[in-house]
């Protein structure tokens, strides 16, 4: 995009394939971002009602929300797929198909899919009482 404005601005001559790259990449860190957010437990949430709860509550709150996370991204994961395999078409300035840059939606819900599953079970298992939280930030 720094160059995109240099030469726009600077030289009065746009490239029309860097904003198309520029789209193509914010997709891909969007959706391989997801799923670090939700491994590190640091994406963005409303737990305003939570804080009121006990720590065991908010605990079983948790899972069961990664849980209805993990089924939410199953069907996105299949729908992403089915998307795949009906793209035909190529970018309209760079050398690749709009196949490839669908890839992002399975492989971002598969990896969320994975971490909802981890997060849920260190929940539950916190929820039981057979792990511990080692300091106040909620480190395990």
């Amino acid at each position: 995009m720094i160059y995109q404005c240099i030469m726009r601005y600077g030289f009065h001559s746009a490239r029309p394939w860097c904003e198309e790259l520029a789209l193509y990449l914010s997709i891909y860190s969007v959706f391989l971002g997801i799923p670090i957010a939700v491994r590190r437990d640091s994406h963005l949430q409303v737990d305003f009602l939570l804080n009121f709860m006990s720590p065991k509550t908010r605990y079983l709150i948790s899972g069961i929300s990664s849980v209805v996370a993990a089924v939410f991204m199953i069907f996105f994961c299949k729908y992403g797929v089915s998307l795949i395999g009906h793209a035909t078409g190529a970018s309209t300035t760079l050398p690749i198909k709009m196949r490839d840059v669908y890839y992002s939606f399975p492989v971002g819900a598969v990896l969320m899919v994975l971490y909802s599953i981890e997060s849920a079970i260190r929940n539950f298992q916190l929820f039981q009482g057979k792990i511990q939280v080692n300091n106040e930030e909620g480190e395990k």
